[in-house]
């Protein structure tokens, strides 16, 4: 039975819109121990249970809501150098603190006293987490050190970062947001932002199907009004999840269900115009392009890509380059995303990048990724990298190999080995009297990633 799926267009329309943007009247205006909590079910405590009233340096707005060791709820004190809090319940000695004595203290969490033993290259000390101050100068409360009892679970630097995000997935009418990668990301992370905090979490659905200039100029309007609420939130994260198609032999996407853009620039300029871009980037707003490879395998279309993205002045955009992208294969990569870069608050880098698609299975033999990104701190320059999975057996150097022999016409019959002295990898036909071969080089500048977390073990349990 043949799978429901979204594949390249090469047939349809191919339109210019020749609105302008829509302009709005609204413009972009230029510790103390608390409870906070997933849902009970992934947490027997008692949420009510708030031993200590203590004022913090920063406000409890401020501060996360879960302990960053633990990824749970519940009573936990908050750090005066940093946003994270930990459980209360992890400090053997915390109950033994008096009440009026823990007002007037400093706490230093775990992951504050690690940053400051590396910057000052010294040796460890005890952990000793609470502190009086005297004339500016912290003075150990607890002298022997603090005792903690909590697994190594997650990194000593991670975070549960539950400032708000924004998830907005921008698709053709005709691809369902039923069961999309964007609806799946959003329902992953409720659990994070359960009761007073849900409001931090919002999704954006907008379907479009644009087949003339009053249709265009009906979705800016919807699009910038949706859009606008951020303009009073601070420090969000934007997620922007674009589903569309894109044609077969120029790469352009499609404005409607059968209309193509005659240009990047065009399309760009109709689906986001200018006042949703002013709101990206208040923000920190991520783009997901969830087409077919054209987008990015057309030279013209990838060049076209690259002056866009540099036009709306964001972090990072991804696409994907498989010939009949299939969306679905990416949900475990963004699952995942969400959890490091959003949650954990890990910084993006090759190496979370290379820990992001060893969680992609189906995706790694699927596609290679494109990803653009900008710096902070320069803008204009704009860095294009390309993510490919390779495997001698499967993806040489990164390179697909076919399933038929070309020369015979047997299926799965390839043996890969690699040239002596050489990083050239050779491809032959197994069947006998096949004389079939195919070498593929390295790229230039293709490097390999490391930081894959570990490997899973195995043993079996009497």
């Amino acid at each position: 039975m043949p799978r429901k799926g979204k594949r390249e267009r090469s047939a349809g329309r191919v339109k210019e819109l020749s609105l302008g943007n829509i302009r709005t009247q609204e413009r972009g205006r230029k510790k103390k121990e608390h409870v906070g909590g997933k849902q009970a079910s992934r947490r027997q405590t008692d949420l009510s249970d708030i031993a200590h009233n203590k004022l913090r340096s920063l406000s409890d707005d401020e501060h996360d809501k879960f302990c960053f060791m633990c990824q749970n709820g519940g009573s936990s004190v908050a750090c005066d150098d940093c946003p994270r809090v930990l459980c209360t319940e992890h400090i053997a000695e915390f109950s033994s603190i008096p009440t009026g004595r823990l007002d007037k203290m400093v706490f230093e969490c775990p992951s504050c006293y690690i940053y400051g033993q590396e910057k000052a290259g010294a040796q460890p000390v005890p952990y000793q987490g609470f502190y009086d101050v005297m004339d500016g100068t912290r003075m150990a409360y607890i002298q022997g050190g603090l005792t903690l009892s909590v697994p190594y679970s997650f990194g000593q630097h991670a975070r549960v970062n539950t400032r708000p995000v924004a998830v907005v997935h921008l698709h053709l009418e005709s691809l369902a947001d039923s069961g999309s990668v964007a609806r799946v990301v959003y329902e992953s992370m409720k659990e994070y932002f359960v009761e007073e905090q849900s409001k931090r979490l919002r999704y954006f659905d907008i379907p479009y199907n644009l087949n003339n200039n009053v249709q265009g100029l009906r979705h800016q309007a919807k699009i910038t009004k949706e859009l606008s609420y951020l303009r009073n939130e601070r420090s969000a994260r934007v997620l922007v999840f674009i589903y569309t198609h894109s044609h077969s032999q120029t790469g352009m996407l499609y404005y409607g269900n059968d209309v193509a853009a005659q240009s990047l620039t065009n399309w760009f300029d109709v689906l986001l115009p200018e006042d949703v871009r002013a709101l990206f980037r208040m923000h920190t707003t991520s783009v997901f392009m969830l087409c077919c490879g054209a987008l990015v395998k057309t030279p013209a279309a990838l060049a076209a890509l690259r002056s866009n993205f540099a036009s709306l002045r964001i972090p990072r955009l991804l696409a994907f380059e498989a010939a009949a992208f299939q969306a679905a294969h990416t949900i475990p990569f963004f699952v995942t995303f969400v959890e490091k870069i959003i949650f954990e608050n890990v910084n993006f880098s090759d190496v979370q990048m290379s820990n992001l698609l060893a969680h992609s299975l189906n995706l790694r033999r699927h596609s290679k990724v494109i990803m653009m990104s900008s710096s902070h701190h320069d803008e204009a320059r704009i860095v294009t990298t390309e993510y490919s999975w390779s495997h001698r057996s499967i993806r040489p150097h990164g390179e697909l190999l076919p399933v038929q022999c070309p020369s015979c016409k047997g299926l799965f019959c390839f043996e890969t080995t690699q040239k002596r002295g050489t990083t050239t990898l050779v491809t032959k036909c197994t069947r006998p009297a096949c004389a079939y071969v195919k070498e593929t080089e390295k790229c230039a500048g293709q490097q390999v990633l490391g930081g894959a977390e570990g490997t899973w073990l195995k043993r079996v349990l009497e």
